[in-house]
């Protein structure tokens, strides 16, 4: 009899709720999750695994992580509070979200004492950034309205579904190695295959970009092109050689964790119309 007074409300809840406000919500709650769960860490066994004065480690090394992740998971929640939520907002809030992962995991490499735990964080956090190889290329073909050769974008998710279950062995991931400012995975075949993949798929997405750009007569959409292709060069000159060096051994600080400046480029191209009076979902 209830149900039978209330199912209009009930399929209201599950068509509106579920659907437009349900999915934002997690999608928040995916982006700070693992942050709280490290701070629970700390608070529970910091003594156990984390170096006991760790602004040691923090300043001035872990700095440039944590302002990189802060900066993605802030970016990510604007995206996913945005009305409406378009292809590009969520799209540009997951990217956010595994580069903010990759930050927060070095950042914990930095603080922790046991190499093995920080072993296995970086291979949980690549379990889901492989991922990127599909939603960068993705988000690339969706913010340029471009459509050659558009299927390339379902291949890369297919090459990042095959490389996640690769993440949890030693064929992508050999081991850690301990530096001057912490720990740091050391790759193995299967990282440099899915690094060849990603350099591949970033090459394709700054082709799109820069005919976007150059072909483009829309001054403002023009500019939106140039600040998100500025970012993904960035980016890729960050993170695909400045960090090579540790991975490889070499006791060279990662580039890599300057993220939030090209990132905050993108975020800056991507939101520039609505930079000031955002609709934030509440």
């Amino acid at each position: 009899m209830a149900y039978g007074l209330l199912q209009h409300n009930l399929l209201g809840i599950t068509k509106g709720g579920l659907t437009k406000d349900f999915l934002p919500r997690i999608l928040i709650i995916f982006v700070w999750l693992p942050l709280i769960l490290s701070f629970i860490l700390w608070a529970t066994v910091g003594h156990a695994v984390f170096y006991p004065n760790m602004l040691d480690r923090i300043f001035p090394y872990a700095i440039p992580c944590i302002l990189s992740f802060l900066s993605c998971f802030v970016l990510a929640t604007i995206s996913f509070m945005q009305k409406p939520a378009t292809k590009i907002n969520i799209l540009f809030g997951l990217i956010c979200t595994l580069w903010g992962f990759l930050n927060l995991d070095t950042t914990l490499n930095m603080v922790l004492l046991d190499k093995n735990l920080a072993l296995q964080i970086s291979r949980i956090d690549h379990f889901f950034l492989v991922n990127q190889l599909g939603l960068s290329v993705h988000f690339v073909y969706s913010i340029t309205g471009r459509r050659e050769r558009w299927p390339i974008f379902y291949l890369c998710y297919i090459i990042a579904i095959i490389f996640m279950p690769l993440t949890q062995s030693d064929w992508y991931f050999q081991g850690s190695k301990e530096f001057s400012w912490g720990f740091y995975g050391q790759r193995n075949v299967g990282f440099d295959m899915f690094g060849l993949a990603t350099l591949a798929a970033i090459s394709w997405g700054i082709f799109l970009l820069y005919k976007s750009v150059r072909s483009e007569t829309d001054i403002d959409l023009k500019k939106k092109y140039h600040y998100v292709l500025i970012g993904v060069v960035f980016i890729a000159i960050l993170n695909l050689l400045g960090s090579t060096p540790a991975l490889y051994g070499l006791n060279v600080y990662p580039l890599g964790n300057f993220t939030f400046l090209p990132v905050l480029m993108m975020g800056y191209g991507v939101f520039r119309h609505n930079i000031v009076n955002l609709t934030i979902y509440t």
